[in-house]
């Protein structure tokens, strides 16, 4: 049986507050995140130092100045938000000092540069996330070298191109791929990380053509795809994913050309579960009849102006086993 705790006894004396395990002090530790509160709580007492140190192995910490980075050096920090507009290069030097990290997040930090990123070698970092930062081919070349990596976000870095996407072929443990709004990047630069063992690829809104689905075909090891908002894609480009046998979520919103010829190709994708085709408004009641039959599915996003008659033919369509997301938008009365 467990043993039972009188919490009245917390009402005595700080030093009362041992009779909690530390799981529990885990626990509400981990839900404080800024700096000034953790350096706060770990200069109360022994205990709570103790308890500071351990829980940082397993929560996110996160710094709002450059300068902070310097108190917490000798933490053994795994997670690391860096808010926007607030590192520079120099202050990446004592990132680099954090051997125990794992994850940083320092999206929206345009002074960092590709010579910020080689300073980030000493560390064995696993997922970076480096969006809006507008960084150049350089920097992300710079990125190529952190070979432990198997995630990294660089969405909206518009400078990048397909020079910098290529040096991405030296990641060879990389997983997870997101480059949102790189619309410099064309079939060209995918072309040079194809071999790559991806498992997830987010491509949306990048000036993507059916040129550039054929090579995304060829990652026969995608499970997740997303290239919404990619407008030049058609029925042809979508015919080329269907060598992706192992795909379970595809991503088509705002690929507006897509009509029922390119979901007949979708429906060729037996191990899908998720897919969302809102504003293709070419799709027709024949295209959503196809969907219909595969019956791997089970989530299904359809953005549409309000039509309850279609939401009620959706429904039985699809019966239970699939949850339907309309994002209709009723009337104004």
């Amino acid at each position: 049986m467990s043993e039972v705790f009188d919490l009245s006894e917390l009402s005595q004396g700080v030093s009362h507050l041992c009779v909690l395990p530390s799981e529990i002090w885990h626990c509400i530790l981990t839900y404080i995140s800024c700096l000034d509160d953790i350096k706060a709580v770990s200069l109360t007492c022994r205990m709570f130092h103790s308890l500071v140190v351990d829980t940082m192995w397993r929560q996110s910490v996160t710094v709002v100045k450059g300068s902070q980075i310097n108190d917490i050096i000798d933490l053994p920090i795994e997670n690391l938000n860096i808010v926007r507009n607030s590192c520079c290069d120099a202050q990446l030097s004592n990132v680099s000092r954090l051997s125990s990290l794992r994850r940083l997040a320092m999206s929206q930090n345009p002074e960092v540069t590709s010579s910020g990123m080689l300073r980030l070698k000493m560390i064995t970092l696993r997922e970076l996330e480096v969006c809006k930062c507008d960084l150049d081919d350089a920097a992300i070349s710079a990125i190529s070298e952190l070979e432990s990596l198997q995630t990294l976000f660089i969405d909206n870095n518009h400078k990048v191109t397909n020079t910098g996407v290529s040096s991405l072929s030296r990641l060879a443990h990389l997983h997870t791929l997101r480059i949102v709004g790189c619309d410099q990047v064309t079939s060209a630069g995918l072309s040079q990380i194809q071999h790559l063992q991806l498992r997830k690829f987010d491509v949306g809104n990048s000036k993507l053509n059916d040129e550039a689905m054929s090579v995304l075909g060829q990652i026969k090891s995608l499970q997740v795809l997303r290239i919404y908002g990619n407008i030049d894609v058609t029925d042809d480009g979508i015919s080329k994913l269907t060598a992706l046998s192992n795909l379970t979520e595809l991503d088509v919103s705002w690929c507006s050309k897509i009509t029922d010829v390119g979901i007949s190709h979708v429906v060729k994708l037996h191990k899908l579960t998720k897919l969302n085709i809102s504003h293709c408004s070419l799709v027709t009641d024949a295209g959503f009849y196809d969907i219909s039959k595969l019956h791997s599915l089970r989530y299904f996003f359809y953005y549409t102006p309000w039509d309850s008659e279609l939401l009620l033919s959706l429904q039985a369509l699809f019966s239970d086993r699939v949850k339907i997301n309309c994002y209709s938008i009723p009337p104004c009365m």
